[in-house]
């Protein structure tokens, strides 16, 4: 998208959320309210705005990151597996992988 907006002649612009929300101070939150005050900052030149990388820099954080998360939901499936194998079950849980699901699993390994 960077990309398209550079190429059509125009300067992006990514914005901190939080701190543009607290700089607006709305009541109010609707689509039309936040564009209209988004546009206010940038012409008042304090829209809080963050540095995007070049795009082959972005490519280069972006494999590393897709290649960490896939390996990641592979070793998360293969605990689950594992637990299925060995009939462990953890109810009280929705998730395995939160810090209380964690101690509860820590209970169940030798």
């Amino acid at each position: 998208m960077v990309d398209e907006i550079e190429r059509a002649g125009h300067i992006p612009l990514l914005t901190n959320a939080g701190k543009a929300k607290a700089m607006m101070d709305q009541i109010n939150k609707t689509n039309k309210l936040d564009a209209k005050e988004l546009a206010l900052l940038l012409r008042n030149g304090t829209l809080p705005s963050i540095w995007i990388p070049p795009g082959e820099l972005c490519d280069q954080r972006g494999l590393p990151r897709m290649t960490l998360v896939r390996i990641k939901a592979m070793f998360k499936n293969r605990i689950h597996a594992t637990l299925v194998k060995y009939a462990i079950h953890i109810d009280a849980f929705t998730d395995v992988f939160s810090v209380a699901g964690r101690k509860s699993l820590m209970k169940h390994i030798p």
